[in-house]
């Protein structure tokens, strides 16, 4: 018996190169704000969110191009659910690296960038494992 091949559901592998693409153009075009050369006066910190969001979008992107043989259909959570909880990590890493004073200079970047990252790559384990955590501390 020959294992047959599993069937790709393009939708999912589509909708991650979507979020690839929107992570870039954001990249492409907040380039000179997010990293740089002299640190600028006012508010930068809507830059570093910005670096956030992107790196939990390219997370993002990874895991529905890595789910390629589920059938059911990334829509319309992919486009509707999704983007608001990317938005909160990436907002929840920001705040919780800008808290502390090592991370607030440069290493801010490489530190919240894999934070945000690799929680969107484990977004859908995510309330299981809090919801098993916090049964457990019981």
């Amino acid at each position: 018996m020959i294992a047959s091949e599993p069937k790709f559901n393009w939708k999912r592998i589509i909708s991650g190169i979507v979020y690839f693409c929107i992570a870039s153009v954001a990249l492409w075009i907040g380039w000179d704000q997010i990293f740089y050369a002299q640190k600028p006066e006012g508010q930068y910190g809507v830059y570093r969110l910005l670096w956030c969001v992107i790196a939990s979008f390219y997370g993002f992107a990874v895991l529905a191009v890595r789910t390629y043989d589920r059938k059911k259909t990334p829509f319309p959570s992919y486009y509707s659910y999704y983007p608001f909880v990317l938005i909160a990590i990436a907002a929840l890493t920001h705040g919780i690296f800008n808290i502390f004073d090592k991370t607030k200079g440069p290493e801010f970047y490489p530190i919240a960038g894999s934070a945000s990252f690799l929680l969107a790559l484990v977004i859908d384990k995510l309330p299981g494992a809090i919801i098993s955590w916090l049964e457990h501390k019981r």
